[in-house]
């Protein structure tokens, strides 16, 4: 019952055109109640009939993660600024697929199985090598090809999601947009900790397609878009870091995105 009072109050922060940088105490109250009973639940063994609550538990929370955001501006956001909370919704996203294996939403029994296709589209693997489906300038700019596999190159799985969501001519499902941060691997998610520019170009490319798709993703991804945006360009200091945004500049009428360094 936390849970779904705080995603509804948060619901009402977004359709009401409320406060988005912060939530009320309201609200804040129920995550923090609903994240301690979770945690206490996962401290014993799961009984098979509190399988689905605890799914369904783990799943507002991620909402929650995601649309919780401190930074009211660009400058004030992560990459410009560092907080030891940056990426926190990401570890969280990782943390759920073990509650995943734990409560098997996809079982027969499950109150989640009419949702197995959608689940599927989230969490199935995309490829197991080479660079079908991918763009040829983001091949190039992620250093794949035909031998580029998950296990040697870090950009593989996010690149491959990814690319199932560029095409803006076409309607992309919600299960597709958030298969990038369902499969996100922690080789790159290390690269995202390091600011990498490659990653960071990636993500931004996802929150562009992603917030306008997604209500909960929208205020963090306004954000940190243009955040991501003026970082690059700041950060024009290595050929790496001039190519990456070069090319971004260069591709953004090929790809049909709006890229721009003050905002959408």
């Amino acid at each position: 019952m936390h849970i779904v009072l705080a995603i509804s109050a948060l619901h009402h922060r977004y359709e009401q055109e409320l406060s988005l940088d912060e939530p009320n105490a309201f609200e804040a109250y129920h995550a923090y109640k609903s994240a301690a009973l979770l945690n206490q639940a996962l401290s014993r063994s799961i009984r098979p009939e509190e399988r689905d609550t605890l799914w369904m538990a783990a799943t507002f929370l991620g909402v929650n993660a995601v649309s919780t955001l401190s930074a009211t501006t660009p400058q004030e956001a992560w990459p410009l600024k560092s907080h030891e909370s940056d990426l926190g919704w990401l570890r969280f996203a990782g943390s759920k697929m073990a509650l995943w294996e734990l409560t098997n939403p996809v079982r027969q029994d499950s109150l989640f199985q009419n949702m197995k296709g959608e689940y599927a589209q989230m969490f199935n693997s995309i490829a197991v090598d080479g660079v079908s489906g991918i763009p040829p300038w983001l091949a190039v700019l992620c250093d794949l090809h035909e031998g580029s596999t998950i296990h040697n190159n870090p950009y593989f799985t996010a690149a491959h999601t990814l690319s199932l969501v560029l095409d803006q001519s076409a309607e992309i499902s919600r299960s597709r947009i958030l298969a990038f941060t369902s499969q996100m691997e922690p080789s790159f998610k290390d690269l995202l900790r390091v600011k990498d520019p490659v990653a960071l170009l990636l993500l931004a490319l996802w929150y562009e397609r992603a917030g306008p798709a997604i209500w909960w993703i929208q205020h963090r991804a306004t954000i940190e878009y243009q955040a991501i945006c003026l970082y690059l360009c700041l950060k024009q200091n290595s050929p790496t870091e001039m190519v990456v945004t070069n090319n971004w500049m260069s591709k953004s009428v090929e790809t049909g995105l709006v890229v721009s360094l003050v905002g959408k």
